[in-house]
């Protein structure tokens, strides 16, 4: 059983940890994507303290910037190197057909 001090020592740690154990929420990318918004975001993500993103891809991105397509790739590449800058976590989410196909209606 912990004494006093040290429950009060591990609520303080838990209540300041450092951002790099804060969340990492999943970042939804379903409309047409401009690499200077996204910079923003990713700058308003770090100012609010989360740990990194969880990029996901989903339907809606328009025919351009459809899955691995050149465009699509250099917004991963702008955010990613951005993300690294600010020492956040990053990684890429794919599932199903939600992020491996465009949306025919923004053609």
């Amino acid at each position: 059983m912990l004494h006093t001090t040290d429950a009060d020592a591990t609520v303080q740690a838990f209540a300041h940890a450092p951002q790099r154990f804060g969340v990492i929420p999943f970042w939804f990318w379903n409309d047409r994507l401009d690499p200077v918004e996204l910079l923003k975001q990713l700058a308003d993500f770090d100012a609010h303290g989360v740990a990194g993103v969880v990029i996901h891809p989903r339907i809606g991105l328009p025919f351009d910037q459809s899955w691995m397509s050149p465009a699509l790739l250099l917004c991963y590449r702008v955010v990613c190197a951005d993300a690294r800058k600010r020492g956040l976590q990053r990684s890429v989410r794919v599932s199903g057909t939600a992020s491996t196909g465009p949306n025919p209606k923004k053609r």
